[in-house]
């Protein structure tokens, strides 16, 4: 059994990390503007960044003239400095910043895996991890659950780093402090509610509670504050009280306890996992079964598991509920999964038999059909109808991914020997 060296993944290779981030890239950018804005959320964020463009107010969104509180200002601001760049407020500059936030989040996965179990496994983790289907649509569409991941990653990352691998505290709660900052300013409370969820609760799972009073938390909290308070500030200095209420009050807590829209029975989530975070919460049983194979891949599916059931649990609680909510759960998911694709592929390495050569042959060419077939709808020289263009084109691109993850599983499976 050779496992790659925890203690040597500390520090992450900025190729792979350039890599993974320009992968993402091609995935969650590709198209991007070549639909509609789709209800019900899109045309009316699109509409608030507009009417924010054109009348040069950055601190209030309205819609229609008439005040927008449903949600922070950070998304508007994003959308903002994206059309900018691109001359226009249109589908492309309106969903750049959810496609940004989606590069970071697969970044961020891996970066989270990577010390507990190493190279291998951290990118298998990223690749599952994009690809799965909320996190797809998250990262290409206008809205702000994707935020709430990303902000949760920027928490949970660090602070794991200084509970399981004795990284410096004061770093460690700055970086997530910032991450928490920020994701107040794009959310509001729910984006420090859910990895204090999972820090929290994975803390008390390790009986180690006691570790996380200590000043550094302080100075975190600090620094969460101070990155988030001026656009708040800067709103009850104008005596915008109403607004503040809406955006913080009835937004969150009003909507948790007695909420006037999407009420939905308890076990809602409990339905939408296995279809939106599909299809790799497919595995999570396997997952369940499978024992760790060292102290630190047990870390990491102790902490996964803590991660899923603590916001399922949270969110299930709320007379409120959307498939979007739980998108935060999409990192523990993906590393689940790793596990039973992992033990998979280590068992197909030993290829020598006419059965094993078989298996990889078959594999291989199912991502070269994959590829082929993806490319096929890309391309301009079939033709499609109209209606179902867009349609077409993300099930290219989905296939093209896909074939191309197979290929190369197939290739490291082959060169680097368990």
């Amino acid at each position: 059994m050779d496992l790659e060296p925890q203690s040597a993944e500390l520090v992450p290779k900025a190729r792979d990390v350039v890599i993974l981030a320009l992968a993402a890239g091609f995935f969650f950018f590709l198209s991007l503007g070549e639909r509609d804005l789709w209800n019900p959320n899109e045309p009316i964020y699109g509409r608030a960044v507009a009417e924010m463009s054109q009348g040069g107010n950055w601190l209030v969104p309205t819609v229609n003239d008439l005040v927008f509180a449903e949600k922070p200002i950070l998304y508007f601001w994003t959308a903002l400095v994206s059309a900018e760049l691109f001359g226009a407020v249109n589908e492309w500059s309106l969903r750049v910043p959810a496609a940004f936030a989606g590069v970071v989040s697969v970044v961020l996965t891996f970066l989270w895996v990577l010390p507990y179990v190493g190279r291998r496994r951290a990118l298998t983790t990223a690749a599952l991890f994009a690809t799965l289907y909320q996190v797809f649509w998250a990262s290409r569409s206008v809205q702000m659950d994707i935020f709430v991941l990303a902000s949760t990653l920027g928490v949970v990352v660090p602070l794991t780093r200084w509970l399981d691998f004795d990284a410096p505290a004061a770093r460690a709660w700055t970086l997530a402090g910032l991450a928490a900052g920020l994701g107040f300013v794009a959310k509001g409370p729910v984006t420090m509610i859910l990895p204090g969820i999972v820090v929290l609760g994975y803390a008390a799972s390790t009986r180690r509670l006691l570790r996380l009073v200590r000043p550094e938390a302080l100075w975190g909290a600090l620094v969460a504050v101070v990155v988030s308070l001026p656009w708040y500030a800067a709103l009850w200095v104008q005596g915008e009280s109403a607004f503040l209420f809406e955006v913080l009050i009835r937004q969150n807590f009003l909507r948790f306890v007695d909420a006037w829209d999407h009420q939905q029975p308890w076990w809602y989530f409990l339905k939408y996992l296995w279809i939106d975070y599909a299809p790799w919460s497919w595995l999570l049983p396997a997952a369940a079964f499978t024992a760790a194979r060292n102290p630190e891949e047990g870390r990491l599916q102790r902490l996964s598991w803590v991660w899923i059931i603590g916001i399922l649990v949270f969110f299930s609680l709320s007379e409120s509920k959307r498939a979007p909510y739980i998108l935060p759960i999409a990192p523990a998911v993906a590393a689940l999964a790793a596990v039973v694709v992992d033990r998979t592929a280590r068992r197909l390495q030993p290829a020598r038999s006419v059965a094993g050569v078989l298996t990889g042959w078959a594999f291989g060419n199912l991502g070269v059909i994959f590829v082929l077939g993806g490319l096929a709808l890309l391309s301009p020289w079939i033709e499609v109808p109209g209606s179902v263009q867009v349609l077409a084109k993300l099930v290219g691109l989905f296939l093209a991914v896909w074939g191309a993850l197979i290929i190369a599983a197939k290739w490291w499976v082959r060169d680097h020997p368990a």
